[in-house]
């Protein structure tokens, strides 16, 4: 997965590896890539999702987050945009994860995983 951050408020940014995209999954319930397809593909969420979205996008090994934290930075996102934008923050980030290299969702790895080694 590429990892990318795409700016969000207050000097934070928001970034989906693949271990906030877990923690994502687990605290939405979703336990299947099924779930995560049909989840996203609905969009069928409401406030507390989002903000558990921007959560896992916000956790850094360095900095992590609360979830209590989140309501104050959505609120200062709140003075300069609306809530549109902030669904569209989210939904680019998160989409942002799975680009590679020339911009364009593959669906496939960027590099071929390495051969296991004959030890």
């Amino acid at each position: 997965m590429v990892e990318k951050s795409t700016p969000f408020t207050g000097g934070h940014s928001l970034r989906y590896s693949w271990d906030n995209m877990e923690l994502m999954c687990d605290a939405l319930g979703l336990d299947t890539l099924q779930d995560f397809a049909d989840f996203f593909k609905n969009q069928n969420f409401g406030l507390r999702h989002l903000k558990t979205m921007i959560w896992a996008g916000l956790q850094r090994e360095d900095q992590p987050f609360a979830i209590r934290d989140v309501g104050p930075l959505i609120d200062e996102f709140f003075e300069d945009h609306d809530f549109n934008e902030l669904l569209e923050s989210v939904m680019s980030a998160i989409t942002n994860s799975w680009v590679g290299k020339q911009g364009e969702a593959t669906g496939e790895p960027q590099k071929k995983p390495p051969k296991p080694s004959k030890n």
